[in-house]
């Protein structure tokens, strides 16, 4: 691992940050590793790092200016990643695109639980992070308990070149799920069968066909009704928007499919329904690029969208949409769709 990099973050009238500690490898250096380094400058964020796949070299950095989270001040003690070169020094190696970042953060001031959040990146998709090998928050408290945590993050990589990760240690902030919870059939869809829709409140769009697959005891995926045709669907969640309330939709993307090479435009949309007409109020989309069979467990991918409401709001009920623009087609990949669909609300 290469000596922590500590940048001063700088202001508008500042001489360009000042960049101390080991110089980066060749595969590091050059444009894309100075445009990197200025986009986390410019980001505001606390940490980051620029790794190279194929030899597993990572470069740290570090704000020497970040911000001090409600709980405390964090800084780096170690970062690496765990599925970078050796026999994954090319995409076609046993991890295929995605690749782990792990982190270990140290507490140097403060108590009680923190969060962790992505703040950008280059050449990197994220799907899903753990701290300490379980859920995020972690609860780490210099005065009662461990003044430490390993921060773990999963992503995919849309090119096999070097990429770029920042990130900030943040309070965490309690929400609420509400109906699609992380837990039920309809957020999971783990229903034991396959399922044409109208199926656990999913409706399809249109002319559009969609199922949820889930046989054999295999991780159950919301999908299209054909092996590439595109597919909008919708839930109706029957709760009312409310004001001064703060919603985040997420989706996990992947294929439900052996054959690897597929790419599939997917999108989230958060809105409302009176019934007749939904009404647009966030919405997300990307190309998601096969990494392994969903039904196996395996995220190609990951899509949020938030909306935060004034004092005035028409009360009528939330509602998502999901769907496929388009895919690579026959020979690749098939099936694209979603799992954990999860819609919290904070008020």
């Amino acid at each position: 691992m290469r000596t922590v990099l500590a940048l001063s973050l700088a202001t508008a009238c500042a001489p360009a940050p000042e960049v101390a500690g080991t110089s980066p490898g060749r595969a590091l250096e050059g444009p894309d590793a100075d445009a990197a380094i200025e986009a986390f400058v410019e980001s505001g964020a606390a940490f980051g790092a620029l790794v190279d796949p194929s030899t597993g070299e990572v470069v740290p950095l570090e704000s020497l200016d970040r911000a001090v989270v409600n709980s405390g001040d964090f800084s780096q003690a170690g970062i690496s990643c765990l599925d970078c070169g050796g026999v994954n020094a090319t995409c076609t190696g046993p991890s295929g695109s995605t690749r782990t970042l792990r982190v270990d953060l140290v507490r140097n001031s403060g108590n009680g639980p923190v969060d962790v959040v992505g703040a950008g990146g280059a050449n990197w998709v994220p799907i899903s992070r753990t701290c300490d090998g379980g859920t995020c928050p972690a609860d780490v408290d210099a005065t009662g308990g461990p003044v430490a945590f390993q921060l773990d993050m999963l992503g995919v990589l849309p090119t096999c070149s070097a990429f770029a990760v920042w990130f900030d240690t943040v309070e965490p902030v309690t929400t609420t799920a509400q109906f699609l919870d992380g837990a039920s059939a309809d957020s999971i869809f783990e229903v034991g069968a396959t399922q044409a829709l109208p199926a656990q409140g999913w409706v399809a769009l249109l002319s559009s066909s969609a199922q949820i697959f889930d046989l054999g005891g295999l991780n159950g995926a919301l999908v299209g009704g054909t092996p590439y045709g595109n597919y909008d669907v919708q839930y109706v969640t029957g709760t009312p928007i409310e004001p001064d309330s703060t919603y985040q939709l997420d989706a996990d993307l992947g294929f439900v499919a052996g054959l690897p090479g597929g790419q599939a435009l997917l999108y989230i949309e958060l809105g409302t329904s009176d019934g007749f007409t939904f009404s647009s109020l966030s919405d997300a989309a990307t190309t998601a690029v096969y990494a392994g069979n969903l039904s196996a467990g395996v995220v190609s991918g990951h899509l949020t969208t938030t909306f935060s409401t004034g004092g005035s709001v028409t009360g009528d009920p939330l509602a998502v949409r999901l769907g496929q623009g388009s895919s690579l087609g026959s020979g690749t990949s098939d099936f694209a769709g979603f799992d954990n669909v999860v819609l919290r609300v904070t008020n």
